[in-house]
């Protein structure tokens, strides 16, 4: 599978590049303004790195579901799927190439955050503690701290599984769409009800599961108690992953 994930990077990597280079590009161009104490184009950079950023991640994973639309569109796939590998293997190696791209590209712009933070704590005369800012902030509003980091966590934890869930329900309704409804004039229309039909269900089985930890002490508890609804999306996730796998099996045209 790892040898299959290899080949998508490599198939795809003038798209990569291009990403890349508009990131780097927008944190360069904020860099250049910061040190040069420009603050008007400082601001304008800002504003585009954070646009940027969040379409660049959005994107990569739309451009990850649309290649594999193409290929079964184009029968191009063929040269795959005649190789000495399963369909689950296949499907896995594309899955798992879009969520790590979408994975790095999320960790990258964490970094540039962090970069970008700290050059601007820099032309304080005196250190900033931003945690206990925070911490100060949050107070005065009658916030807990710990609380909200738990939150966080929990939130970083579910987002994580809910982009797994998305993108292997898109790939389960594309196949479907390739395959038991590839004669139909409707089919992309049709691929695209079922795949809301079966998020919203599934978003609305997750919330009604019981939390396990209302008010969360530790990291521990934070991940618990949000165990249910992301065990749960995971069997979806799963269930779509081996329903493709089986679909371009049996059904699939190349």
């Amino acid at each position: 599978m790892f040898k299959l994930t290899k080949y998508e990077f490599r198939k795809n990597i003038t798209s990569i590049i291009i990403v890349l280079l508009i990131l780097f590009a927008s944190q360069g161009y904020f860099t250049i303004s910061f040190l040069t104490r420009n603050e008007l184009h400082a601001a304008i950079a800002s504003v585009i790195l954070v646009i940027v950023g969040s379409i660049s991640f959005i994107v990569v994973i739309a451009f990850g579901i649309s290649a594999y639309e193409k290929e079964l569109k184009s029968k191009s796939s063929y040269l795959i799927f005649m190789t000495p590998n399963s369909s689950l293997k296949i499907i896995l190696s594309k899955i798992f190439y879009t969520f790590l791209f979408g994975v790095l590209l999320f960790v990258l712009l964490f970094a540039f955050s962090y970069m970008d933070v700290r050059m601007l704590s820099s032309l304080s005369e005196t250190p900033v503690d931003y945690v206990e800012l925070l911490k100060l902030l949050l107070s005065s509003f009658g916030l807990d701290y710990m609380s909200i980091f738990y939150g966080i966590v929990a939130g970083i934890v579910t987002t994580i599984i809910s982009i797994l869930f998305v993108i292997t329900l898109a790939y389960f309704s594309i196949t479907l769409a390739s395959t038991w409804l590839q004669n139909k004039k409707v089919k992309g229309f049709i691929s695209v009800v079922i795949f809301f039909a079966i998020m919203i269900a599934t978003e609305w089985i997750s919330h009604q599961l019981p939390t396990i930890y209302a008010d969360p002490r530790t990291t521990f508890q934070a991940i618990a108690s949000v165990l249910p609804s992301v065990i749960f999306e995971l069997v979806i996730s799963l269930g779509c992953i081996f329903g493709s796998a089986i679909l371009l099996d049996k059904k699939v045209s190349l």
